[in-house]
């Protein structure tokens, strides 16, 4: 885990410092969106009373289901269909 560095109590922080965390929260942008895209499927989001090895294999069905929403909404779907020899792509 990698934690922004803070400024120090009555200073600033470098450039190098800013750059780094910068970075950081652009990659946390990513992982939030991600994470929220997952949670869109309710089954997933809310309390869940089943067995562990059931979650985890509804949780992979949530994040299958996102992942393909993702290339739908980017167009990256058409081109995995090539790929992989499927139909035609809508």
């Amino acid at each position: 885990m990698v934690t922004p560095i803070r400024k120090p109590r009555g200073g600033e922080l470098t450039k190098r410092q800013k750059a780094h965390n910068k970075r950081l929260s652009k990659e946390r942008v990513v992982v939030e969106n991600a994470i929220a895209s997952v949670k869109h499927y309710r089954r997933v989001s809310s309390v869940y009373e089943g067995t562990l090895e059931d979650f985890n294999a509804e949780f992979n069905v949530a994040c299958g289901l996102a992942n393909a929403r993702l290339m739908l909404r980017n167009g990256t779907y058409n081109h995995w269909q090539s790929v992989l020899g499927g139909g035609k792509g809508r």
